[in-house]
């Protein structure tokens, strides 16, 4: 459960799955310590709390883009696809526009994926 709600907190940045996963995690810390190998799960949670994975999201120049996307995101990457570009999340040059965030930064949108993986 510690890792579905961490994953949770992450993909939607809600703050009511971020707080549950902190105290699930702080519950099973102590049962943890006392025998990590019977705890993966666990340690896996912990590890993606401290280390997200990687999250792209997508802003689309047209609404028929999204059949035109490249498949090429990182296995483990959360990806959001906006269905427009917003305040937060403008187009870069007028083209679909990639915001890439990735060990707790973020890099500058780009309009080409090969540029970034």
């Amino acid at each position: 459960m510690a890792y579905n709600l961490v994953r949770l907190a992450q993909l939607t940045g809600g703050e009511k799955y971020a707080s549950a996963a902190a105290h699930q995690l702080d519950y099973l810390s102590g049962e943890a310590a006392r025998y990590p190998a019977g705890h993966a799960m666990f340690l896996l949670a912990l590890l993606d709390k401290e280390m997200p994975l990687p999250k792209v999201t997508v802003v689309p120049a047209e609404e028929t883009m999204d059949a035109k996307l490249p498949l090429r995101f990182p296995l483990d990457a959360a990806v959001s696809l906006l269905r427009e570009p917003t305040k937060e999340y403008p187009l870069k040059d007028g083209k679909t526009t990639f915001y890439i965030c990735a060990n707790n930064s973020c890099l500058p949108p780009v309009n080409d994926l090969s540029e970034v993986f």
